[in-house]
C-alpha cells in the first residue's frame, strides 16, 4: 500500500506509505511483485489538495537520487493579515484545514479539520468553533466527512457538507455552541446533484449551493429553498466549473469563482 510507485533502474520499487515513509523494496518484473522486505530510506511531508489525494513532497531521479522534503505532515495555519497584505498575527488553528469561516461578529471561527493529523487526505474531517478571544473550542462533528463550514446570518448555527452517514452526501446544520444536535438540511437524493459549498440566504430557508464536480456540466451553482419538498432553481450551471458561491448580505446577487 502507498503511494507514488516507482520501479527505479536497479530493480527496487520505490513507495510512499501514508505516515512519509519512503520504502525500497526488491520486486520482480517477470512475477509482478514484491521479493522481499523494504527498507526505509526517508521520510518525507506529504500534502493534498482536496478530497482523498495525498502527494508526497519528493522527486526520484534516473539514477535513483532523491530529492524530498524532510520532517512531517505539511500543515496550515489560519493568520490574520491587514488588507494592504501584511500579517497582523497567528490564530491557534493549524492543522490540515477544509475550510473555514469568520462568524459574523467576527468573534469566533468555524472550521473543518483533520481528526487524525497524521492521515491528511484519509481519515474523518470535523467541524470545530473557536473563539478567537479566549481560543475556547467546541467540536460540532465526530463522524464522516465534514467541510466548509459557514454561518447562518444572525451567527447561531453553523452550516458544513458532509460526505459519508446514512444520506452519503448531504448538507448539515447544527448550533455553533453545541446546544442542541445537529440536523440534516439538505440530502443529495432530495437536492438531485452533488453538495459541496453550503450558505444560508438571510431568509434562513433557502440555500445556495455549489455541486461537488461529478455532474455532467461540471461544478454548478443552484439555489434550494427548503419546505416539505425541495424546490430547486439554477442559478450557474454551464460546461464549466462554478465555485465558491457566496450570497451579498442581502440576499439579491451570488457571486462565484468561474474557469
Amino acid at each position: 500500500t502507498g503511494v507514488y510507485a516507482r520501479l527505479l533502474p536497479s530493480g527496487k520499487l520505490l513507495r510512499v506509505a501514508s505516515d512519509g515513509g519512503v520504502f525500497l523494496e526488491p520486486f520482480d518484473e517477470k512475477q509482478m511483485r514484491v521479493t522481499g522486505s523494504g527498507t526505509v530510506v526517508a521520510r518525507v511531508a506529504l500534502g493534498s489538495n482536496s478530497g482523498n489525494r495525498v502527494y508526497p513532497q519528493i522527486s526520484v531521479s534516473d539514477n535513483g537520487t532523491l530529492m524530498y522534503l524532510s520532517g512531517t505532515l505539511e500543515r496550515d495555519q489560519l493568520i490574520w493579515l491587514s488588507t494592504d497584505g501584511r500579517r497582523l498575527g497567528a490564530t491557534d488553528v493549524i492543522g490540515h484545514i477544509w475550510g473555514f469561516a469568520i462568524s459574523p461578529d467576527g468573534s469566533r471561527v468555524a472550521f473543518s479539520n483533520d481528526a487524525d493529523e497524521n492521515q491528511a487526505g484519509l481519515g474523518n474531517k470535523d467541524v470545530w468553533v473557536e473563539d478567537l478571544a479566549t481560543a475556547a473550542r467546541t467540536r460540532l462533528t465526530t463522524a464522516a466527512i465534514n467541510l466548509r463550514p459557514s454561518w447562518s446570518f444572525d451567527g447561531k448555527n453553523v452550516l458544513w457538507s458532509r460526505i459519508g452517514g446514512a444520506a452519503k452526501q448531504s448538507a448539515m446544520e447544527r448550533a455553533a455552541d453545541a446546544s442542541a444536535p445537529e440536523h440534516m438540511l439538505l440530502s443529495r437524493a432530495a437536492f438531485g446533484h452533488s453538495i459541496g459549498d453550503v450558505r444560508w440566504l438571510p431568509d434562513h430557508r433557502t440555500l445556495v449551493v455549489a455541486t461537488y464536480g461529478d455532474e455532467p456540466t461540471g461544478r454548478d451553482v443552484y439555489v434550494a429553498t427548503l419546505g416539505d419538498t425541495v424546490s430547486v432553481t439554477a442559478v450557474a450551471v454551464m460546461r464549466d466549473n462554478q465555485m465558491s458561491a457566496v450570497p451579498s448580505p442581502d440576499g439579491a446577487f451570488v457571486a462565484y469563482i468561474s474557469d
